[in-house]
């Protein structure tokens, strides 16, 4: 098994708990732990994570075109770790939201 796969694994099963009522894993569950990977965190680090579907309105409905990943991180009491994604969980952006710092990320 991968480190990325390991990671995903201990992602879900650390975070699922803390998530009220949530049933399955999110789709961009492997595309989160790889970012973790890729900045040296790792499943401790976090403390909850909460997606939030980016939405264009089309002609007949609203379609997800993307993802936010909003990541409580430990060593933020404010602000988080912010994992931007595209509808197939394509990394666009990584940033965090002040007062959050994480090494090698930009603030937004």
């Amino acid at each position: 098994m991968s480190r990325t796969t390991v990671a995903l694994l201990l992602l879900c099963l650390a975070i699922l708990p803390a998530m009220a009522g949530a049933q399955r894993p999110h789709p961009c569950d492997s595309a989160v732990a790889a970012v973790l990977d890729e900045r040296a965190l790792g499943v401790a680090d976090v403390a909850g994570v909460y997606y939030d579907e980016i939405r264009r309105n089309d002609r007949q409905a609203a379609v997800v075109v993307g993802y936010d990943a909003y990541l409580r991180l430990h060593t933020c009491r404010k602000g988080y770790l912010v994992v931007s994604m595209n509808r197939a969980c394509g990394v666009r952006q990584v940033y965090t939201r002040l007062p959050c710092m994480v090494p090698g990320v930009s603030p937004y």
